[in-house]
């Protein structure tokens, strides 16, 4: 409806029924965890994740909204973190949004949050203590109000509730969280004064190869623009994240102290401590200039028209600093310039993507919605109305994507999916990517969901940008360029004979079924491998056997081939001929890497059969440079 052209007094309405359907979506989904806390039907996921990526994209969720509140909004996360851990990252993640929201909520304009997440020494082997703090600067409670802040369905007083809305669920959720995973959420606040939450948990530590971050960096120097009036907890947290990386930094306070420092690499000014002329200078400057600011801010930083070498907007963590670092190495940004030439994104009003999709739904309401959203992004859609019915349309028909309502009659989603998944095994046919769609009350669940062989899940109501983000990530190869400007009124060629033309051109196109096939042994350290692919936009397909590895190769097509020298009855010189005979046969240049244990990389006998050889150890930056190297 939003997209159907309406007017200004339309739009407002239809915002309007948005929002507060959001609204009631949300009290619905928290009054549901909380039935299931009260039930004991919660239960604490063990699964290993990387705790800086998962608590940084918790903290981001509302940088917008601090940032429109003109909040300075800060967030230390301990870089020693930065390996793997066992526990339940989306209940971790969930208290953190939980506290945030109360925060942005209850701190007035131009106020401050802190969010700190420290390690600590734990007593218990083998265990990573994590103590996580939220602090304001807004309107505090009293040790009366205290008393009743986790309290289902209650606030600080009643006036709260009318005044900032919600209905205090998200504190009460939080609180039972963290004490099924062993720990105590309290707070500590005076009114007037700001309010800090905080609370300790235990997670399991993961042995991992993965090398240190820690010191990469210390052949870098930099300069820190600081004020003398006022100052942020940011600016603390940027000198920590230096140290860490071994940046040879130093201080400044005044434009003129750095004007003969020229043997600098980076600067590094915070936006609310300069004003516009003076940042045109700092620009002019020889050191490469970093800009940290707000989001509200972005369209009047770029019309300064100052020469910013990367612009960090806040909160800043440590994966941003990371990246401004990694920006200076000239070879890493032509190698990324290079990868985001030959990888298609799809662009709104540029793109379409020319694929069949089948929806198994039997809502006709979500039927209509979802086949409305996919159609408007170019997308052929099949509709089936039930698990039964899907897995019939799926053996009679051609499709590229499946996207699988999880509740359903005859067969439900996961039935359907094993259902498919034993059809193509048994008749040989080429996997299709399953899509779960299930409702926001499940969160949480989609390790259960990919587990039972769906290739990904999505939540309902459906999310446009995580639709097409989905998509990018199956259907990458599908996109296509509609230019309008190229069709004339005075051509004689039909659309349908341009359509022809491009259909032609992809089906010339050498197909691949991902980017990435993985052979390893270790299936905890092949769910690590496969997170990494994810987040760095990779497809990928996994397979634990030589017999597999062979079998993968012949059926399908891959632009790399990375498999585990432990891997039983692993052959080189096999795995290398049955690649050459698959790209004589689809003209692609599959790359092959060898994964093997650090002390045999020198001697090891095999290295004549692969294309480049790396130490098993599950590095993001290391896996990043090999992809940009060889996939094209």
């Amino acid at each position: 409806l939003k997209d159907s052209g309406l007017s200004d007094e339309q739009s407002e309405f239809v915002e309007i029924i948005e929002k507060s359907s959001d609204n009631l979506l949300e009290i619905i989904n928290n009054i549901l965890d909380l039935s299931k806390i009260e039930s004991n039907k919660v239960e604490i996921e063990d699964i290993a994740f990387n705790p800086i990526e998962e608590f940084e994209s918790a903290v981001e969720v509302y940088s917008v909204r601090a940032a429109e509140k003109q909040i300075d909004l800060a967030c230390y996360i301990d870089p020693s973190l930065e390996h793997p851990v066992k526990g339940d990252p989306t209940k971790i993640k969930e208290v953190i949004i939980n506290l945030l929201s109360n925060a942005v909520k209850f701190t007035s304009n131009s106020g401050s949050i802190n969010v700190e997440i420290k390690k600590e020494i734990s007593q218990s082997e083998g265990k990573t203590r994590i103590r996580f703090e939220v602090k304001d600067s807004g309107i505090g409670v009293t040790s009366e109000q205290k008393s009743k802040i986790f309290e289902a369905f209650s606030q600080a007083d009643t006036s709260i509730t009318r005044k900032y809305g919600g209905t205090g669920l998200g504190l009460t959720i939080s609180f039972r969280f963290i004490e099924l995973m062993g720990g105590q959420l309290d707070l500590h606040s005076e009114p007037g004064e700001g309010t800090s939450f905080f609370f300790t948990i235990e997670l399991e530590e993961i042995e991992t190869l993965n090398d240190s971050s820690e010191g990469g960096f210390s052949n870098l120097k930099a300069l820190v623009l600081k004020n003398d009036h006022k100052s942020k907890q940011q600016d603390e947290n940027l000198i920590k994240y230096l140290e860490y990386f071994g940046v040879i930094h130093h201080v400044f306070y005044n434009i003129n102290e750095i004007k003969n420092k020229e043997d600098y690499d980076f600067l590094f000014v915070d936006y609310s401590y300069t004003s516009d002329d003076e940042l045109i200078r700092f620009g002019e400057l020889h050191p490469s200039l970093i800009l940290l600011t707000k989001s509200s801010f972005m369209k009047k930083v770029e019309s300064i028209g100052a020469n910013i070498s990367k612009t960090l907007y806040e909160p800043l963590n440590i994966s941003k600093v990371r990246l401004a670092l990694e920006s200076y190495d000239s070879t890493i940004v032509e190698k990324k310039k290079t990868k985001k030439a030959n990888r298609k994104k799809f662009a709104e009003g540029s793109s379409r993507f020319n694929a069949n999709v089948l929806i198994a739904e039997d809502n006709i309401i979500n039927q209509k919605l979802i086949k409305k959203t996919l159609e408007d992004l170019g997308l052929n859609v099949t509709i089936a109305n039930n698990g039964l019915e899907a897995f019939a349309k799926r053996k009679d028909g051609k499709f590229d994507l499946v996207f699988m309502d999880i509740q359903m009659p005859f067969l439900d989603g996961t039935e359907a999916t094993a259902e498919i998944l034993e059809y193509e095994q048994t008749s040989g046919e080429k996997h299709i990517p399953i899509v779960a769609l299930t409702a926001n009350a499940l969160k949480g669940d989609r390790e259960r969901f990919l587990a039972a062989g769906l290739d990904e899940y999505t939540t309902k109501p459906l999310v446009r940008s995580e639709i097409i983000n989905i998509l990018n990530h199956f259907l990458a190869d599908f996109i296509i360029d509609v230019n309008n400007n190229k069709i004339k009124a005075d051509e004689e060629i039909s659309i349908n004979e341009e359509v022809k033309e491009i259909k032609q051109e992809i089906d010339n196109t050498p197909k691949y079924k991902a980017d990435i096939l993985l052979a390893k042994k270790s299936e905890f350290e092949t769910k690590l491998y496969t997170k990494i692919f994810y987040s760095l936009g990779y497809s990928y397909h996994h397979v634990n056997s030589m017999n597999d590895l062979k079998e993968a190769i012949k059926n399908d097509n891959y632009k790399l081939v990375m498999y585990d020298k432990e891997v039983k009855d692993i052959s080189p010189k096999q795995i290398k001929e049955e690649i050459r005979i698959s790209n004589d046969r689809t003209n692609l240049d599959t790359k092959i890497v060898l994964i093997n244990d650090p002390a045999m990389l020198e001697k090891d006998s095999d290295s004549e059969y692969v294309d480049d050889v790396i130490k098993n150890v599950i590095n993001k930056d290391l896996l990043r440079l090999i992809f940009e190297k060889f996939i094209k």
